[in-house]
């Protein structure tokens, strides 16, 4: 990926990281320049369960807002990003299909 930024790229190349943790998330921009890496926080909110069938559950909708909030704050300040990537702890995780309906499987263990 890195040889055909060199390659294809202008100077540099934004991307944009997703962070879920336990108790926040944050949106991340990293710029890479000159072969350089630069980390930018720029949002972050509280991350909260929601009780469901007797368990408790991330609240997806929740997330899923306020990531659409930082992609568009990106969007304000930064060029399209080469990639986006979505960290989380534990073994959470979420698909995306070609028509972008997001298939959430995750619980948290109490």
């Amino acid at each position: 990926m890195l040889e055909k930024y060199e390659m294809t790229m202008s100077k540099y190349a934004n991307f944009l990281a997703f962070d879920l943790g336990a108790e926040s998330a944050r949106g991340i921009v990293g710029t890479l320049d000159n072969k350089k890496l630069k980390l930018k926080e720029i949002y972050r909110f509280e991350t909260k369960g929601t009780l469901f069938g007797g368990h408790i559950h991330w609240d997806i909708l929740g997330f899923l807002r306020h990531v659409i909030k930082a992609m568009g704050l990106y969007k304000t300040r930064y060029d399209d990003p080469i990639s986006i990537g979505v960290n989380t702890w534990g073994v959470d995780f979420g698909l995306l299909d070609k028509r972008r309906l997001c298939y959430i499987f995750c619980k948290i263990v109490l």
